[in-house]
């Protein structure tokens, strides 16, 4: 569930990241470079996102094992390369060296924790939990084409873009998902039945 809808989140805030940045920093001396720089190093930090909340998953499995040495090895290993990465980086990549290194240190802690998962769990609910991930992924792909298309043809106020191309990529999302028929789906209801109940 969580994966399934940081996919979702992932794919509306990448389409839409130039007019988020715009709209919240655009202001007094923030204009120009700066923005381009922060709308570029958000990009790149956002692909992280997605291999951050896989730690949540694969933690849960580790720890219901009764395992903590390996997430805490796995840590120190992805965050070290992904800190030297910095360091060795910051003067060719300047600001962005962080970002990537980020994202290279989240990728890393994944993989690392995919692999001692493996060990703790049936070969078979290894190969669903990563199918599965993979159509989330390529209904995030799908997504963010069909957002990018979309935002070229239009041209309106920033907040009315935002709220339109979020409410299209919410609703293309639900229907990929009930083409590929994923109970997940029943998460929009549940969202919507929470929210009509606090009212």
């Amino acid at each position: 569930k969580i994966a399934y809808l940081s996919v979702l989140v992932f794919s509306i805030f990448f389409v839409l990241k130039d007019q988020i940045i715009k709209i919240l920093l655009n202001y007094g001396l923030f204009k120009g470079e700066a923005i381009t720089t922060t709308i570029v190093v958000f990009s790149i930090m956002i692909l992280g996102f997605i291999f951050y909340v896989l730690h949540d998953v694969l933690l849960k499995i580790l720890f219901a094992a009764n395992n903590t040495i390996l997430p805490f090895i796995a840590s120190l290993v992805a965050y070290i390369i992904g800190g030297a990465f910095m360091y060795f980086t910051i003067n060719q990549l300047g600001i962005m060296s962080i970002a990537w290194g980020y994202v290279l240190a989240n990728l890393l802690y994944a993989i690392l924790l995919g692999i001692f998962v493996n060990k703790f769990v049936e070969k078979y609910v290894f190969k669903v939990f990563f199918k599965k991930l993979f159509i989330f992924l390529l209904m995030g792909s799908i997504n963010i084409i069909i957002g990018v298309y979309i935002l070229n043809l239009i041209n309106l106020n920033l907040l009315l873009i935002i709220i339109l191309i979020s409410f299209i990529l919410l609703l293309t999302y639900f229907v990929l998902s009930k083409i590929f028929n994923l109970k997940e789906v029943n998460l929009f209801k549940e969202i919507f039945n929470k929210m009509l109940k606090r009212k």
